[in-house]
């Protein structure tokens, strides 16, 4: 339990992996013995699976859609609807409207639909269009790591979705980690408690598989209310809480009053909840509204409040990189993130300051003109192509530097002033986006001054092998000249086959020229 002797506190001057809190969550889920990963809607984010808040919203407009003129009536008075009643509210009009267009199968109708809403961008084989940096596969990697360590492992969740189960299936993911003999599975048991020789997990609100029959779903207050008197898992949360370890919540707001509750009821061992100041960054612009950073703190003092210790990073990607660093087996004694981070600068901007200097930026800048130019001749009604490597500078600049260019003429030295970016919310530069992502992203330029780059892909560059272990340490991105689309999006599709390998020919480009020809 957090202590009320001590206030949270996150130094918004210093970066999320150099705050001690941090280091001392990594530390202890590493050397736990019993973990217990509580997910929200939030782990699915980045695989298109709608959260809480949209689901309500949009089987009330499919309930809806026959009782407005037209779609944007619609959905300006459901948006109105949810704004004023709030989601759990908005869910019981869902379920009055369902028995009163369903009055013989009610329920049975509603779980339909929801599954066509959750499943609908996945289809039947989410695994193969599953980005191996997607926030569940690291989840997972860390109760597979930790059940192979010994720990006693269990997944609870609110949610339905079938999606951890099917990329647990799929064992490339895990390879490394030698997973073949740990199951991850469904658990209907709800007396299961750490017997079990896999990693279980228990959907707390019910389960909606793409094939097959819906299971104990808990979606309106009345249906919320009737679980609190009566499920079987009332008990199994706290059960887990109380019998000591620790529990992290990954991609849950604790808004749910339930959870809420039985936490400050019961807790008594370490309870650690990862909110990413984006979430409310985002929200502030999904309202037009100036997003105040002073108000980061308000997470904290609730988290206090309930017991939590709210740890803030303040991108989503950066929630990726701490599970990865929570997998890191503890026997391996390798330095934290931090340390990792300025070893590999040090390293590396020692070798950048050698006298060929010049040479090998002329070598990069020519390498990424014959990258544009290979690039240029495979995409379609884009005339020109531009390619860029940023880099993370030194450490405590907390900066982004424009390093090597397909368009660059190559004078380094004095009097040059390199172009650079802070790494900070609501950038307007794309290299801090996807770095903060630490995942691909593309979209249409937004600064270009005279229109001549249109949309663009960015990748991050991580260096995954001993000794960088996952190291974050810059940006590859293309610029591309393509005033014919119109779309927003170049390639359309996020999980496109030409986008995926693309971003691997980025990524591994960039990594030849910001991996240090010796280890630090």
């Amino acid at each position: 339990m957090v202590s009320p002797d001590r206030p949270p506190h996150r130094d918004p001057g210093i970066g999320f992996f150099d705050e001690k809190d941090t280091k001392e969550a990594i530390e202890k889920i590493a050397k736990a013995k019993r973990l217990t990963i509580f997910t929200g809607a939030g782990i699915a984010a980045d695989l298109h699976v709608p959260n809480w808040s949209n689901l309500v919203s949009r089987l009330l407009e499919n309930l809806e859609s026959e009782t407005y003129q037209n779609d944007h009536e619609c959905h300006s008075t459901v948006q109105q609807a949810v704004d004023f009643f709030h989601q759990m509210p908005a869910a019981s009009i869902v379920d009055a409207l369902y028995d009163e267009k369903h009055p013989l199968h009610a329920l049975n109708q509603r779980n339909r639909d929801i599954a066509k809403i959750l499943y609908a961008s996945s289809g039947d084989s989410p695994v193969d269009r599953t980005p191996e940096d997607s926030l569940a596969v690291y989840v997972l990697r860390l109760a597979v790591a930790k059940r192979l360590a010994g720990c006693d492992v269990h997944i609870l969740t609110t949610n339905y979705d079938d999606m951890l189960e099917q990329i647990a299936g799929h064992h490339e993911i895990f390879s490394d980690l030698g997973s073949d003999g740990v199951a991850v599975y469904t658990n209907w048991n709800h007396e299961d408690d750490g017997l079990a020789r896999g990693v279980p997990i228990s959907h707390l609100h019910g389960f909606i598989p793409r094939t097959g029959s819906a299971r104990e779903v808990v979606f309106s207050e009345r249906e919320y209310i009737q679980w609190d008197r009566e499920s079987k898992w009332r008990d199994y949360l706290p059960k887990r809480v109380t019998g000591g370890g620790l529990t992290l919540f990954i991609g849950a707001s604790l808004r749910d009053y339930n959870i809420a509750a039985m936490i400050r009821r019961f807790s008594r061992g370490e309870v650690y909840a990862l909110l990413p100041v984006e979430d409310e960054v985002a929200h502030a612009q999904l309202r037009g509204k100036p997003w105040l950073p002073s108000s980061a703190r308000y997470a904290s003092l609730r988290g206090l409040h309930l017991g939590v210790r709210v740890l803030r990073p303040d991108f989503y990607g950066q929630v990726c990189q701490f599970l990865h660093e929570a997998t890191i087996p503890t026997d391996l004694r390798v330095p934290n993130y931090s340390t990792r981070l300025r070893k590999w600068w040090q390293s590396w901007s020692t070798e950048d300051q050698k006298p060929q200097r010049l040479n090998r930026l002329v070598d990069y800048s020519r390498s990424l003109r014959q990258f544009a130019i290979n690039e240029e001749r495979q995409l379609d009604r884009t005339p020109h192509v531009k390619a860029e490597v940023w880099v993370r500078d030194d450490p405590d600049s907390r900066r982004l530097r424009l390093y090597a260019s397909s368009q660059n003429v190559v004078l380094p030295d004095a009097g040059y002033w390199p172009h650079s970016a802070r790494i900070e919310h609501m950038s307007r530069y794309v290299a801090v986006s996807a770095f903060a992502a630490r995942q691909a992203t593309e979209g249409t330029v937004e600064n270009s001054h005279d229109g001549r780059w249109t949309h663009f892909l960015a990748v991050p560059i991580i260096l995954p092998e001993a000794p960088y272990y996952e190291l974050p340490v810059g940006v590859m991105i293309l610029l591309l000249h393509a005033p014919a689309i119109e779309e927003e999006v170049y390639f359309g599709d996020a999980e496109s086959d030409h986008m995926r390998e693309l971003a691997v020919r980025m990524k591994t480009l960039g990594q030849e020229f910001l991996r240090p020809t010796t280890s630090p």
